[in-house]
């Protein structure tokens, strides 16, 4: 049967290793099955990481492809979606790496945008670390979002925060 756990951590692996294709069809049966399944907390909470896999294809896809300027638009899009509906700052911070490589790719002219959301993003990650929770995602979001706001030594900083916060794994790394 439909295991939403296994399908999510088959389909990363099958993302890892580039089999962008099957990885994306097991995304989307996936998202097929959670909908299916109706509400509540943990069907959010899998439609979300599913979304953001979904992503995770299109982004993985520009970066093998990077005259393919649609897939870095997708890609942009797919999270974008989900942190106005979630408001979570790992589809934020995504959105912000993105448009900003939109920008350097001259897709779009969305500079003050990548400000104003890293920014948002920044102030979200920075409330999550001082009310105490033991996140080193939050400080590596706090790190990237300073440099995408050209404050490289804050970013240094968060950076080291990071390397020494004691739940950073070498996967955070």
């Amino acid at each position: 049967p439909f295991d939403p756990t296994v399908t999510k951590h088959h389909a990363q692996a099958l993302i890892d290793l580039l089999a962008l294709d099957a990885g994306e069809q097991l995304v989307r049966q996936g998202l097929r099955e959670v909908e299916k399944s109706g509400t509540g907390a943990q069907v959010a909470a899998d439609l979300s990481e599913y979304a953001g896999l979904l992503g995770r294809v299109y982004k993985q896809r520009f970066v093998l492809t990077p005259d393919d300027k649609d897939q870095l638009v997708k890609a942009t899009e797919q999270y974008r979606t989900q942190y106005k509906s979630k408001f979570r700052y790992w589809h934020g911070i995504n959105v912000v790496a993105l448009l900003a490589r939109q920008e350097r790719e001259a897709v779009a002219d969305v500079g003050s945008e990548v400000a104003s959301l890293a920014q948002k993003v920044l102030d979200e990650v920075s409330e999550i670390i001082a009310e105490g929770k033991d996140d080193p995602w939050a400080v590596a979001t706090a790190s990237e979002a300073c440099l995408a706001l050209k404050r490289c030594d804050d970013a240094e900083l968060w950076l080291y925060r990071l390397f020494h916060h004691p739940g950073t794994r070498p996967f955070h790394l």
